[in-house]
């Protein structure tokens, strides 16, 4: 099995695929709602975010000039990886991506497509953030570091003052990608800390808590500056109309959100 693209799986038709952690409640009503309701003339011409947008700034708490909206995340972190890969005359080798693992398997793949070279830190033998062996990795050519908070599959967090320590102690160019996608389910997020460390970048998902893995929604959180060599990565019209309609929808139903939370909670009860 080739390394270079994503293979996904066998799957039986109608059967829970644990492996992509999909929400099983399915989307809020709201959405499909709001997606039924997009008219002809609404798909003939490009989209507008601006309801969208404002929507994000509320739910994230932080201005729109810190948000990108992509479509799904991992369309954000490609578009790190290539921004983070440009070339750089003080650093003329092949740039290098460091990965904790376990981890998604699409940051390793992405930064093969884009050109770069993985450098890949397992964890401590009891799972323990491997804060100094990721530090000590660090080269000349590396670009970018991917984490993972909560890790999938562990679920540990990255504790904040290993997150921290490393912001501080990377050079200026190096870009570190949080990838928040279970954010709700565990309350803790970096983005009210990026003002003092602008080398991070928070990526967001809708696919899980939200339901929408099937519309593609997700966006990155950063400081003006850093987001900008992203922004002229991706394509402007980048979501689709029924996307935004249905992000937009998902959002202003908290109700629902706060439902299948309390599901999931309640699921790791034993009794």
């Amino acid at each position: 099995m080739s390394e270079d693209r994503y293979q996904p799986p066998p799957t039986i038709p109608g059967a829970l695929r644990l492996h992509l952690n999909e929400n099983t409640g399915g989307c809020s009503p709201a959405v499909l709602n709001a997606v039924r309701q997009v008219t002809a003339h609404e798909i003939a011409v490009y989209p507008d975010y601006s309801a969208l947008m404002q929507e994000c700034v509320r739910y994230l708490g932080v201005d729109g000039s810190r948000i990108v909206l992509t479509n799904g995340l991992d369309e954000g972190l490609l578009s790190a990886v290539i921004a983070s890969f440009r070339p750089d005359a003080s650093s003329p080798g092949i740039p290098e991506g460091i990965v904790v693992l376990p981890a998604f398997e699409m940051y390793a793949i992405q930064i093969r497509a884009a050109g770069g070279h993985v450098v890949a830190i397992p964890s401590r033998d009891d799972f323990g953030f491997p804060t100094d062996e990721l530090l000590q990795a660090v080269t000349p050519e590396t670009r970018i570091i991917c984490l993972t908070s909560p890790n999938n599959p562990t679920g540990l967090l990255v504790p904040r003052a290993a997150l921290r320590q490393i912001a501080r102690q990377v050079p200026p160019r190096v870009v570190i990608v949080l990838d928040e996608a279970y954010y709700e389910f565990c309350g803790e997020t970096f983005v009210a800390e990026l003002r003092e460390y602008p080398n991070v970048v928070v990526g967001r998902t809708f696919a899980k808590a939200h339901g929408l893995a099937g519309l593609r929604a997700g966006c990155l959180v950063g400081e003006p500056d850093t987001l900008e060599p992203i922004r002229n990565v991706i394509p402007p019209f980048n979501v689709s109309v029924l996307t935004a309609a249905g992000w937009l929808a998902a959002l202003k139903d908290g109700s629902h959100l706060g439902w299948y939370q309390k599901q999931v909670a309640d699921s790791k009860q034993i009794d």
